[in-house]
């Protein structure tokens, strides 16, 4: 049991340090022709490296900064598994299980894409 808690640690601590060497761009800086990713979300999450566990952490505390930043779209992306036996990417099938699982307690609609996750955020 001690061990899942210095796993969310440690994936708290992994989101906390790509925060702050990715800070949010306000979206008017982003892309100066109004250009976005290929999902149109002004903030995305990149959890391709990630194990499980760290990216459904991840996961969680990137919903919560979308939310309380005032976004109302985000992408999250998993990566398409092409690397991954089978074919299937793990991440892409845990995180996606807990944002279908979890899409009423978050708050949130869920677009399947390829590669990745868009979300809508509810208020």
């Amino acid at each position: 049991m001690g061990n899942k808690i210095d796993k969310k640690a440690d994936a708290e601590s992994i989101f906390i340090e790509y925060m702050k060497s990715n800070p949010p761009i306000p979206k008017d800086k982003q892309n100066p022709r109004g250009k976005q990713g290929s999902t149109g979300a002004s903030r995305s999450l990149d959890l391709h490296g990630m194990n499980t566990d760290s990216a459904l952490t991840a996961t969680e505390m990137f919903i919560k900064t979308v939310r309380a930043s005032g976004e109302k779209k985000a992408a999250i992306i998993t990566g398409k598994g092409i690397h991954s036996p089978g074919i299937r990417s793990p991440l892409r099938d845990a995180v996606g299980g807990y944002l279908r699982s979890n899409a009423s307690t978050l708050r949130i609609d869920i677009i399947e894409r390829e590669g990745s996750f868009e979300i809508w955020i509810k208020k």
